[in-house]
């Protein structure tokens, strides 16, 4: 996964590099080349905290200045913040601004007025439709849920001879179509499975917190639950610590993520 994010990462670069050449009109650029924003939804989960230090890298290897916001209230992102945020930078002219956005559709009106203003935007990590971008760098988040659907399919039926049995679906926050992408990819692998029980609830803000708060509400009332699928690495650890406070032992319910971050590839090795 770090490999597909670095060549994502390199994507917004070259993609800089061109918008930066076609401003210029073909003449040679200056030795600074200007100013570029980078909007993070959060530095709790590892893929964004990667993510940062890529861009960074690129982007100043590159030859412009990065500055990065980072819409995080507490443990959760926040989407008011980002706003702003995103709103700041457009009022400091930027060459571009680089967004991996909360949510999608409450950022379309700001996005509309950077592009009127004639600043690129490259939506990262984060697919957004509600409105026009210059470029989408992103992984194929359906096609990660179709992935996990299939090898979710393929365990439950190692478990019990055929596929069946009882799932908590456990979704980031809708507003990022991350989450959305992979749940529409994982419900449509599993709607061929029709003995396999699925309830999808949703960690709001990515909080890792509210993962864990779903998984003890729901462990109390369905204690012989087969599988949890979660969204992220962040929201899986956290779900651990439940399952080990309810005194479950490894492999007692199967644990599902995406990603495949360092956080996560404890978790396999943990068992």
């Amino acid at each position: 996964m770090r490999k597909s994010l670095k060549i994502l990462c390199l994507f917004c670069v070259l993609l800089l590099m061109c918008f930066s050449a076609f401003a210029r009109g073909g003449k040679e650029e200056p030795a600074g080349k200007g100013l570029v924003f980078y909007l993070s939804p959060n530095q709790f989960d590892e893929f964004q905290t990667t993510a940062s230090k890529l861009i960074r890298e690129y982007v100043e290897g590159a030859g412009y200045e990065l500055r990065e916001m980072v819409a995080q209230s507490g443990h959760a992102e926040d989407v008011a913040l980002q706003l702003s945020q995103l709103d700041d930078a457009i009022t400091q002219n930027p060459v571009a601004i680089i967004i991996a956005a909360c949510d999608a559709t409450a950022v379309a009106d700001s996005i509309e007025r950077a592009r009127g203003e004639g600043i690129p935007i490259i939506a990262f990590d984060r697919t957004i439709t509600e409105t026009e971008v210059d470029f989408t760098s992103v992984a194929g988040c359906k096609k990660i849920g179709i992935l996990a659907g299939g090898e979710i399919a393929r365990l439950l039926k190692e478990k019990h001879g055929e596929v069946k049995g009882m799932i908590l679906d456990i979704m980031g926050d809708p507003g990022d179509m991350y989450t959305v992408l992979i749940e529409e990819g994982f419900q449509e692998v599993m709607a061929d499975y029709p003995n396999v029980k699925i309830s999808t609830k949703i960690a709001q803000g990515w909080e890792a917190s509210n993962a864990a708060n779903i998984a003890d509400d729901w462990l109390i009332a369905y204690p012989d639950t087969d599988l949890i699928f979660s969204h992220a690495e962040h929201l899986a650890a956290a779900i651990v610590s439940i399952l080990e406070t309810q005194a479950y032992n490894a492999g007692d319910i199967i644990m599902v993520s995406t990603a495949g971050m360092p956080m996560g590839l404890d978790l396999v090795r943990e068992g």
